[in-house]
């Protein structure tokens, strides 16, 4: 879906048509899947289920779309991610309220929900960050990927971990983490338009 087509599905949206509401949110589920997992991984040790907390972002979403008073894409997004944020914290709030405290065993404390990330792919910040309409092309290439190659390339180059640091994780060798990092990028460059390929060298 080209940018074009998705800012004339939120003006339908806008507008009160439920099936454009409904395949717009749809169009982002992939990429809040993305984030929910990322924040799980690095903050609650994945103790909740991401595509639960995004059925239930994207219900929340649906019933409120009438209090959404922007009319861009950048302007949803950013309405959509905090309602994420506001489930994001109602999960973290359960799991720290229990008797142990997971806040201990967490890499960072913060909550991001943003709906773009940094691709660690060797060039500079500036270059290497991912958002708009590309954020959710590769979130959907992503999620069409065998699970076993999706997780270590989101722990590689979204979570920036080091190989040895994700065959800890999934307790398994480095040797198998470096052969799913191959085979998964050579999958996902098969699923992504040639345009965005270079995303993924370097």
């Amino acid at each position: 879906m080209a940018a074009e087509q998705s800012e004339l599905i939120l003006r339908r949206a806008v507008a009160g048509d439920s099936q454009a509401r409904r395949d717009l949110l749809n169009r982002f589920r992939p990429l809040m899947r993305l984030v929910a997992a990322r924040h799980a991984r690095r903050v609650l040790s994945h103790r909740f289920d991401e595509s639960d907390l995004v059925q239930i972002t994207c219900l929340e979403a649906f019933k409120s779309f009438k209090q959404f008073a922007g009319g861009s894409m950048v302007e949803f997004q950013s309405w959509l991610e905090a309602i994420l944020e506001r489930q994001m914290l109602g999960q973290w709030r359960r799991h720290t309220a229990q008797k142990r405290d997971f806040r201990r065993e967490s890499r960072d404390d913060e909550l991001d929900t943003r709906l773009s990330f940094v691709w660690a792919g060797g060039r500079s910040p500036a270059e290497e960050l991912i958002s708009g309409e590309v954020a959710l092309i590769l979130a959907d290439a992503l999620e069409r990927l065998d699970a076993d190659y999706r997780v270590v390339l989101e722990m590689r180059f979204i979570d920036q971990r080091k190989i040895r640091e994700i065959a800890e994780h999934l307790q398994v060798s480095t040797g198998v983490v470096a052969g799913r990092l191959r085979r998964g990028l050579e999958h996902l460059q098969q699923l992504l338009p040639v345009e965005l390929r270079e995303l993924l060298e370097g």
